[in-house]
């Protein structure tokens, strides 16, 4: 896992323009983001910039995501897409 900033470091960050966003991914997720990559022709940071888009609308689309954490978004999504 990489560094963590501080908050003073993330407001800082929050004044800039944009940012430079950095994970690290590897195994079957790493291999999925690549083949998606090539598939629709996106750079890495673009196909990033879209899975944040998608992630974004959804909790702002449903305000109670707000607050959940990220495991418990996941799993209720994927329990609703079951249904259909």
């Amino acid at each position: 896992m990489g560094r963590k900033n501080n908050e003073d470091d993330v407001r800082v960050k929050m004044l800039s323009y944009g940012v430079r966003l950095t994970c690290y991914v590897s195994g079957a997720k790493k291999n999925r983001f690549l083949l998606d990559q090539i598939k629709r022709d996106l750079g890495e940071g673009e196909l990033i910039k879209n899975i944040l888009d998608i992630h974004y609308a959804i909790v702002d689309e449903i305000p109670e995501f707000k607050e959940k954490e990220h495991t418990e978004l996941k799993k209720y999504l994927i329990d609703k897409i079951k249904l259909k």
